[in-house]
């Protein structure tokens, strides 16, 4: 419960860094950058969506909704900001550590001349092809220096890995 509690505590703090600095760095230096909601831009949004791109005349009452809707765009707009700030920290640095695997994976499969290739990379999944008299060796190989790579990044968090060998890719 702590715990949770902590990750929670965590996320919303990095909802709030995205909406005050709309820029961050993860661990690794990786930024990332946000723009500001653009009142002026906003405005001429919601002035085109009212008059259906000019195709019809502004209203008073259309004039009178333009605060209402210019706010509740801006609350869009940061509410999107916030969802990719919570999420930065944990996807940047698993792409950070994917992308370190996929490195040392590659050199470590050359060196030990096993038959194979990688050749797609989904979210933190590396999907490779063997020989099938090297593919167990390989398929265990590629899972630890996975684990090893994660480990480096995030000394006080244990990483695991799954896999399985397959004739087809499954997920």
């Amino acid at each position: 419960k702590q715990t949770f509690g902590t990750m929670i505590d965590f996320l919303n703090s990095q909802k709030r860094l995205a909406t005050t600095d709309y820029e961050m760095t993860n661990m690794n230096g990786r930024k990332r950058y946000w723009s500001a909601p653009d009142r002026d831009k906003i405005l001429d949004a919601v002035k085109k969506e009212l008059t259906k791109n000019g195709k019809i005349k502004m209203t008073e009452r259309m004039e009178e909704e333009i605060p209402y809707l210019i706010e509740e765009k801006t609350k869009i707009h940061k509410a999107a900001i916030q969802r990719e700030g919570a999420n930065f920290q944990i996807q940047s640095v698993n792409a950070d550590f994917s992308k370190n695997s996929m490195a040392v994976i590659r050199k470590e499969f050359k060196k030990r001349h096993y038959d194979g290739r990688m050749y797609n990379m989904v979210y933190d999944e590396i999907v490779t092809d063997h020989d099938e008299a090297t593919a167990q060796e390989a398929h265990d190989l590629k899972m630890k220096i996975m684990c090893d790579e994660a480990n480096k990044m995030l000394k006080h968090v244990p990483m695991q890995v799954e896999g399985h060998l397959s004739h087809v890719w499954t997920k």
